[in-house]
């Protein structure tokens, strides 16, 4: 796709993200590390998370979510959580807002925008063929494809639209079901994406939605597991063992436990079904 007009606004600033399930037990971030030095010596790297849950592709959605927004324009993001890695599944470009996202197509760069920045997002099929290392493994394509891809393109040597074969409707893209937020009257539905440390249950919901601000601007709860929850404005709003929900600081609606642990209460694991909805509707 070279001299097309995909990603014709990026100016690269030299700062690659790196989020993976790889763990922190093993050598394989640090392979990413060398890769990508190797390369562009002047690069910073931030590791966004790799503590991820092996193959949880909802969970990597919610913390790049959560982060990218805090980024300089020109800021690559690389993503392998890739449980197709190996398959003949392709790997995406996406640019959004002057930043760049690479990772599998497996739903992952759908989730990220979905509900606020859909809209902004174009997608490009990444030319893997001329952009993986020589004698490439089946297993370790963060190492072979997306560290060179991610540190090329974030240093200057690789432009986006010469790193992608074909632009992407983004209806063509795998979706992850439910994490697209539906709205039907006094109601939106959607899934939960993420159970943190504390035991908070996160959704895909985001009050930065006009549509979801227009329902939270009634009187609301929140149906969950087999439970109706108040909305409120923060923690301190119940009593300890409450189950509440509000909106939390990344603007996602999420349930939470007063002084506990609401996922593993309520049983609530990633992809569970969640609905707002209006209490008042007449």
């Amino acid at each position: 796709m070279g001299g097309g007009s995909f990603g014709a606004t990026f100016e690269p600033a030299g700062i690659l993200s790196l989020t993976t399930d790889f763990g922190l037990d093993d050598g394989y971030v640090g392979i990413m590390h060398g890769v990508a030095y190797g390369i562009a010596r002047g690069l910073a790297i931030v590791d966004l998370v790799h503590t991820i849950r092996a193959q949880d592709v909802l969970g990597a959605s919610f913390h790049m979510r959560s982060a990218w927004e805090s980024f300089p324009a020109g800021t690559v993001h690389v993503i392998v959580v890739d449980p197709g890695v190996g398959t003949t599944r392709r790997s995406l470009v996406a640019a959004v807002h002057g930043q760049l996202f690479v990772a599998p197509d497996n739903g992952i760069l759908p989730a990220i925008f979905a509900g606020r920045h859909g809209d902004a997002v174009a997608y490009g099929v990444l030319d893997a063929e001329n952009q993986i290392s020589p004698s490439p493994s089946r297993t370790f394509h963060g190492r072979d494809l997306y560290a060179p891809v991610g540190a090329r393109l974030a240093s200057g040597q690789l432009l986006p639209q010469d790193a992608v074969t074909a632009s992407l409707d983004p209806s063509e893209a795998i979706q992850l079901p439910g994490t697209a937020p539906s709205f039907a009257a006094g109601r939106a539905q959607g899934v939960v994406i993420h159970t943190d440390h504390f035991g908070n249950a996160i959704t895909c919901l985001d009050a930065r939605d006009r549509r979801l601000r227009d329902l939270l601007e009634r009187p609301c709860s929140v149906e969950v597991a087999g439970h109706v929850i108040p909305l409120v404005g923060t923690y301190g709003d119940a009593a300890e063992g409450d189950l509440v929900a509000l909106v939390d600081s990344f603007g996602l609606l999420e349930v939470a436990e007063v002084g506990g642990d609401a996922a593993e209460g309520l049983g609530i694991e990633p992809g569970a079904p969640v609905a707002l909805v209006v209490r008042d509707r007449r």
